[in-house]
């Protein structure tokens, strides 16, 4: 083989290397930037999510506070069982759970998991309907503690939709660890261990 063949092999032999490494690395590259894109993607569809989830909360959230206002309230805090299922009363606590059925369903969605946690918790007093609150927390039950806790998730709401902190609060958590403490050292809507 003569030198000028050698060195035209060779001069090939390296441009061919030096198309595939190009190639390779383009390619690399492309898989690379998909990959990141479709990461910022799912972030966005996440956030966007979260954020039409604190905004439906937030919703309904004014609609129990509007609700409070019209809490029928007994002699002694109790009513008695006639009371209790007057048509007025009735009404009212549709009215309520139909509200906390819409925040229910909308906490699915928030990817927040410690305000999420915190917001099914102070939910499931009813924000302060339930007399189980009341004795968590030390906090009168009616419409009082039911204003305190809705504006209490309005706030965290607030901070969480424009990227915050969530601040401490003085409700939510009690109530968490209320929940927690009534089903039996569980999350609520954890399964029981099995035996």
């Amino acid at each position: 083989m003569t030198p000028e063949i050698a060195v035209g092999l060779i001069g090939a032999g390296g441009a061919l290397s030096g198309a595939l490494i190009g190639g390779l690395a383009t390619f690399l590259g492309v898989v690379y930037q998909q990959k990141r894109q479709a990461k910022h993607a799912a972030d966005e569809r996440r956030t966007e999510m979260g954020h039409q989830a604190a905004h439906a909360i937030l919703t309904e959230l004014q609609a129990i506070r509007d609700l409070a206002s019209d809490r029928p309230e007994h002699e002694g805090g109790t009513p008695s069982a006639v009371e209790a299922w007057t048509p007025e009363v009735r009404s009212w606590n549709a009215e309520l759970s139909e509200s906390l059925g819409k925040i229910q369903l909308a906490l699915l969605q928030l990817p927040e998991e410690d305000l999420r946690k915190d917001l099914d918790a102070i939910c499931s007093s009813g924000f302060g309907n339930e007399p189980w609150l009341s004795e968590v927390t030390g906090a009168p039950r009616g419409k009082i503690l039911m204003y305190a806790t809705t504006a209490e998730a309005q706030r965290c709401l607030g901070a969480y939709l424009r990227g915050e902190p969530i601040p401490k609060t003085r409700y939510m958590r009690p109530a968490r660890e209320g929940l927690w403490e009534l089903m039996g050292g569980r999350e609520f809507g954890e399964r029981p261990p099995e035996n």
